[in-house]
């Protein structure tokens, strides 16, 4: 059997990104950022999917999909996923539970669990985040992106202009 055999199981994975489905959402929570609006804002997208694999020698790695022109392309994806997130486990284990939410704000994964009834966010590498200190990395987040479309569009701009001259 071909070490490139690949099984992929679908995994829920909420968003608050700018696609087309939750771009409102990004708005809402920026307009009166909050930690309550972080969970309020998060949507499940119908154009996003998250797909993880795993092929026949173990390796297992997480693929973000997106729905462009009725077709499915890939968005990302991240090699040695069990190793990525190999801290979660012990997490969830220390907080008694089993159950979290993995979300993205753009190019940014986190993660949502409870520990004695209180929300912890944490970053895809496992560090930990207050509900107030998570609003403001999404803030900042948002606040980066913002900057960077406004530098693609100036770049463009100024393309436009050469391309005229």
């Amino acid at each position: 059997m071909s070490k490139y055999l690949v099984i992929i199981l679908f995994l829920v994975c909420s968003c608050m990104d700018k696609n087309k489905n939750s771009h409102s959402d990004v708005q809402k929570f920026y307009a009166a950022p909050s930690p309550a609006q972080i969970l309020e804002c998060l949507s499940l997208p119908q154009d996003k999917a998250c797909l993880l694999g795993k092929r026949t020698d173990g390796t297992t790695f997480l693929l973000m999909t997106i729905k462009e022109g009725g077709v499915w392309k890939m968005e990302s994806m991240i090699e040695d996923w069990e190793k990525v997130v190999s801290w979660l486990p012990g997490k969830l284990l220390n907080a008694d539970t089993k159950d979290y939410k993995m979300f993205t704000l753009y190019a940014m994964t986190y993660f949502l669990f409870y520990r004695d009834g209180e929300p912890i966010y944490c970053d895809l590498t496992g560090k930990e985040y207050t509900p107030d200190k998570a609003c403001e990395e999404l803030v900042n987040e948002v606040n980066r992106m913002n900057l960077y479309q406004e530098k693609i569009e100036e770049m463009k701009s100024k393309t436009d202009t050469d391309l005229k001259l």
